[in-house]
This record gives structure tokens, C-alpha cells and sequence, in this order.
């Protein structure tokens, strides 16, 4: 649908808003009204999210912010030893909000289950679930970085799996 067309479902509403948000905001490429459509959907999902996972994600936005002035500028993922960097802490993150006690899970008969879902059960290492998790999402989500680190592999014959790449492993 063409920008600033008059048949885009929805209710028109007017936000005052501080001249250097709507500077922002008319930077965009969608344009302002797609723009903030966009971000109050975002932060509508964020909100979704239980208090512990919003608070974790911010931690490592914050912790990408210091360690890009750490590494001269250098988002986490531009340089090996930020991303090295970034890996460490958000795993000193994550150790802080490791579970006492293993949650009791009960399956529709009232059985007490160990599994996450049908897909796993008890048999399972939870890192297992863990990666199977990472690459489905990688695999049905992907990013404007993945896919062109995938056509860059593409292009060199490689074919991109979604996989970490362990030492001794040339996949």
C-alpha cells in the first residue's frame, strides 16, 4: 500500500511528540506513521514478556553499549574479540538468573513431566533443546544479517547450517 494512503486500516490518531523524536522518526525509510506503528508493536511484544527476560534483554543491550566503547567503537559481533567479549558476559548474565529449583511440570493427566513440551521429554539434555530451539529459530526467522551472511557462503560454495563453528570443524 502506497505511504500516506487514506484506505490503511485503523483508527487516526494525533501524538504531540518532542521535535528530535519526530526528526528520528522521519529518518525512516517506512516513513513516520509506519515508523511508529513498527515500534509500538515492539514494545507492545516486549511487554508480553515476563519481568526476568525483559530485564535480561536489556542487560545485554547495555552490555553491548559498554563493550562497543571497550573495542574502540566495535558493535559485539564486528570483531572477534568483542564478540568474545559479549559471549562472556551474557553468560555472567544468564548465571544470575539460573533457577534454584527445577520447576514441576504436569502433563494433561496430572503426571508429572520433566520434558519442556511433547517434542522432548526427559531423555533430553536441556543444551540439546537448547540449540534444536536456536536453529529452528534461525532457520523460519531470519535476520537481514544471517540472510546475507548466507548468500555470502552461498556465493563461496558453502553451505550455511546455522551452527556455531567448533575448533577443528570446517563446516
Amino acid at each position: 500500500m502506497k505511504r500516506g494512503s487514506a484506505r490503511q486500516p485503523g483508527v487516526h490518531t494525533a501524538v504531540r511528540l518532542p521535535p528530535e523524536v519526530l526528526e528520528k522518526l522521519r529518518q525512516s525509510e517506512r516513513g513516520v506513521s509506519e515508523e511508529i506503528r513498527e515500534r509500538i508493536a515492539r514494545t507492545l511484544l516486549e511487554d508480553e514478556l515476563d519481568p526476568n527476560t525483559r530485564d535480561l534483554l536489556n542487560l545485554a543491550r547495555w552490555l553491548a553499549e559498554f563493550l562497543r566503547s571497550d573495542f574502540g567503537g566495535q558493535w559485539w559481533h564486528a570483531s572477534p574479540r568483542a564478540h568474545e567479549a559479549f559471549v562472556a558476559g551474557v553468560a555472567e548474565l544468564l548465571a544470575h538468573y539460573k533457577p534454584r529449583e527445577p520447576p514441576v511440570v504436569r502433563g494433561p493427566a496430572g503426571e508429572v513431566r520433566v520434558g519442556v513440551s511433547d517434542l522432548f521429554d526427559a531423555i533430553e539434555p536441556a543444551d540439546t533443546v537448547g540449540r534444536l530451539r536456536a536453529r529452528d529459530m534461525l532457520r523460519t526467522n531470519p535476520t537481514p544479517h544471517l540472510e546475507a551472511l548466507a548468500r555470502e557462503r552461498s556465493k563461496r560454495g558453502l553451505r550455511f547450517s546455522g551452527r556455531a563453528k567448533k575448533e577443528g570443524n570446517d563446516d
